[in-house]
């Protein structure tokens, strides 16, 4: 069957309508569909574009009588119908599900709670002062906020507006509710008993809401009662969360996935992709299995979380050395760990494509077996940045580098500054000097002890010991300048001696800084 048999004229449908069938249970959302996300600005947004009359979107269904699917059991935090077991056509949300949750959760919601499942507070109000929606968040509703769950309810709309006494507070709830109540939503209707060709045609014309992931799309096509792939992906940041890898994005262990199914790895298949995992769900328990290993070799270089590994492909193509040699002597463990570092201060994963990657692929598998990698002329690298942005390689690069000095607190204690990063990343970073986001501003320290740290090095009286002042990168002459309360230069002096740091690790990878 064409996608365009399958798809009906678009049904315009009221929305208190589709709410009403989700709360009676004639509409559906199937679980291979992504959870609610939304967040609180794009929740209000929604009713702000309704209130003024502006189109949000199409939905898209499917209508089956061949398939009971798994499906969330609530929806915008009330608890909802599952489908029947047999015997009538079911009709599932394809898309939409950020949409309706929002406004099933706004509309729908109890005042007392009594039903709510879930921690998100779903209650929404429009302030008819302000006229604007807001959420109630820790304040007491005023008397002139209208709750959003009257606005599809006469009676409920009725016995709030008798406490108003504003004729124009009166009219303007009023006219929110008719927005509501006459408010359209063109409905698309896909018919058809196949599964796979409903997420097919999902994937073709949505074009609305968050956009649908890779792994959402594979998920969908790869979905059945004995394979969510979901869960199967949860189920491996359970067992990473042993060796503290669970924050690993579910992306790439699918893409450390592909990497076992010899499917690429940049701009996959999803299509290709679900069909091999169909064939072979046990890949996700390989996967897990490789990506504990990594995570043991990471820890080995310092890096002990997600948070800090420089490019989060690195542990794909390292997943991939696993699986070509499990147990590396020490000869290429270390020319991995070059690879490493090598890769990660050449920028190598930024302006990726199909065929870099795929020599990536072949030169770590080439390492693997017991190659070395064999030094010619010095590759330059970009000198240390201006600014230090945790998010990029180079700033995590920098803050692997100091925790190698083993950074020491005041009172002369070392800090476990592997676990302090991969715990609490960028919060574990502290700037000095208030004004500047330099690399030589950041200093890594615990969150608890940032004031203390902070006060003991601006302060010209305290007498620092110079284990201390090594463990933080400072020189003698970035002390002088301390000293003297002279920030600029300390910050100069100390700039000079975090790029030596950088240039004393890099040459022996056969690297060298640019110019600065």
């Amino acid at each position: 069957m064409s996608i365009q048999n399958s798809i009906s004229d678009p049904q315009i449908k009221y929305l208190y309508q589709l709410l009403d069938q989700i709360e009676s249970g004639k509409l559906f959302v199937p679980k291979f569909q992504r959870g609610f996300i939304w967040k609180d600005e794009q929740r209000l947004d929604l009713l702000r574009s309704i209130k003024s009359g502006i189109p949000i979107g199409s939905l898209l269904v499917w209508e089956t009588t061949k398939y009971r699917l798994a499906t969330f059991d609530k929806i915008g935090g009330l608890s909802v119908p599952k489908p029947p077991e047999s015997g009538i056509t079911r009709t599932y949300l394809l898309d939409g599900h950020q949409r309706l949750s929002t406004l099933f959760g706004a509309l729908k919601c109890p005042v007392n709670k009594s039903n709510i499942v879930d921690d998100i507070d779903w209650r929404v109000y429009y302030d008819l002062e302000e006229q604007d929606f807001l959420l109630q968040l820790r304040k007491d509703a005023k008397s002139t906020w209208m709750p959003v769950n009257v606005l599809l309810d006469n009676l409920a709309l009725l016995k709030f507006l008798r406490k108003l006494t504003d004729d124009e507070l009166i009219e303007r709830a009023d006219q929110v509710s008719k927005m509501f109540l006459s408010y359209k939503i063109p409905l698309v209707v896909v018919e058809t008993n196949d599964l796979e060709h409903a997420t097919t045609t999902f994937q073709r014309i949505n074009s609305s809401g968050t956009r649908m992931s890779d792994l959402d799309m594979v998920a969908a096509l790869v979905w059945s009662k004995q394979f969510d792939l979901r869960e199967k992906i949860l189920e491996v940041q359970e067992r990473l969360a042993e060796v503290g890898w669970e924050k690993l994005d579910e992306k790439f262990i699918l893409s450390a996935c592909r990497g076992i199914l010899n499917l690429a790895l940049y701009k996959p298949n999803a299509e290709q992709t679900s069909n091999e995992l169909k064939k072979n769900p046990k890949i996700l328990d390989q996967a897990a299995g490789y990506l504990i290993q990594v995570a043991k070799f990471l820890k080995e270089c310092g890096i002990f979380s997600p948070k800090v590994l420089p490019y989060n492909y690195q542990s794909v193509l390292l997943a991939e050395a696993m699986r070509t040699n499990l147990l590396p002597n020490d000869a290429v463990f270390q020319e991995l760990k070059n690879w490493l570092w090598r890769s990660a201060y050449t920028e190598a994963f930024i302006g990726i494509n199909d065929t870099s990657m795929a020599n990536a692929v072949k030169d770590i598998i080439s390492l693997a077996k017991g190659n070395v990698y064999k030094i010619g002329i010095k590759e330059k690298i970009a000198p240390l940045p201006k600014g230090f942005h945790f998010k990029s390689s180079r700033a995590k690069l920098l803050a692997l580098r100091l925790a190698e000095l083993t950074p020491q607190t005041v009172d002369g204690k070392t800090l476990n500054v592997g676990e302090l990063l991969g715990l609490h990343g960028s919060y574990a970073i502290l700037r000095l000097i208030s004004t500047s986001s330099a690399p030589e501003n950041c200093f890594i320290i615990e969150p608890q002890a940032f004031s203390q740290f902070r006060n003991y090095l601006l302060n010209s009286e305290t007498i620092w010991t110079n284990d201390f002042l090594r463990s933080h990168a400072i020189s003698e002459t970035a002390t002088q300048a301390l000293k003297k309360g002279d920030y600029k230069s300390f910050l100069s002096e100390r700039r000079k001696t975090l790029i030596e740091l950088e240039k004393e690790f890099i040459q022996p990878l056969g690297l060298d800084y640019d110019v600065e």
